[in-house]
């Protein structure tokens, strides 16, 4: 094998795990962030209007949620990770990468039965682009 073919190979597989990284979709861990802001230069995360109903899941205690991830003129986003405060919600995102105008929806479920009921949980994304910040919103787990 020619080391022209062993280079083209190697580049192809990197492009390729690259753009399928890019694609995939998204779920929260666990963590402590001490250094999430509701809002930096109009970068936040926000509660979809009760028009747009949350999609269906079989199991679950409290119906899903679903936020929007909103930036300033509707500009090209990447998410570098999704956190919850509590193990008993998880977020998700269908994918990394957004277009521009592009919805950003993050879906929160709660999974398990809460500490406690009616308490305040954060869901953290930390944003790569358009500017580098961790946002901060907090549902409320009925």
């Amino acid at each position: 094998m020619s080391h022209k073919f062993a280079l083209f190979a190697a580049v192809l597989f990197l492009t390729l795990t690259l753009a399928a990284a890019a694609a995939e979709g998204l779920t929260s861990t666990n963590d402590m962030v001490f250094d999430a802001v509701e809002s930096r230069e109009g970068v936040y995360l926000a509660p979809m209007p009760a028009a747009a109903p949350p999609p269906l899941y079989t199991e679950g205690y409290a119906p899903p949620q679903v936020l929007e991830l909103r930036r300033p003129d509707g500009q090209p986003l990447r998410i570098g990770r999704l956190i919850t405060s509590c193990t008993c919600i998880v977020a998700s995102m269908e994918k990394r990468e957004f277009a521009p105008g592009e919805q950003a929806l993050v879906t929160v479920r709660v999974v398990k039965e809460p500490p406690m009921k009616g308490a305040k949980y954060a869901v953290i994304a930390q944003v790569l682009s358009p500017l580098e910040v961790m946002v901060q919103y907090d549902v409320v787990v009925p």
